[in-house]
């Protein structure tokens, strides 16, 4: 199964739209952009946590699409631009953008149902994945 994925910035543009050719599951590559995003934010710095663990952060949502598709790509077809809000009947989309707070929010769907919208610092994937099972 493979995933869409779509960017969208604070004027509610469409930034980028992918669609990455491997595992689209919340399991696959939802688990793998949580990793690449970990709990995004919108500042340019890197600023220590109390444990000691280092949060990802964004200048905007433009800095966020370009940071996942240096990531998610990996070679050859892997993953490829595809022209803002494109579709090809895929049966995972995932949406990045943003609230008056500037929080970064996800929203899945899997199979045209709504599993997941909300900050991406709730976002779990294997809690999600369980739950969604109840729901298709």
């Amino acid at each position: 199964m493979r995933g869409i994925v779509n960017v969208i910035n604070e004027k509610k543009e469409y930034v980028c739209t992918l669609i990455c050719l491997q595992d689209g599951h919340v399991s696959g590559l939802g688990s793998e952009m949580f990793k690449i995003l970990n709990k995004g934010n919108f500042t340019v710095s890197w600023e220590p946590l109390a444990d000691g663990q280092k949060i990802t952060r964004f200048a905007n949502m433009g800095c966020l699409g370009a940071h996942l598709v240096s990531k998610l790509k990996k070679g050859v077809g892997n993953v490829i631009m595809l022209q803002p809000q494109e579709q090809r009947g895929e049966p995972y989309i995932y949406t990045f953008y943003t609230n008056s707070k500037k929080e970064v929010l996800l929203k899945i769907e899997a199979y045209e149902k709504v599993i997941f919208n909300n900050t991406l610092i709730k976002f779990n994937p294997h809690e999600v994945e369980r739950q969604m099972m109840g729901l298709l």
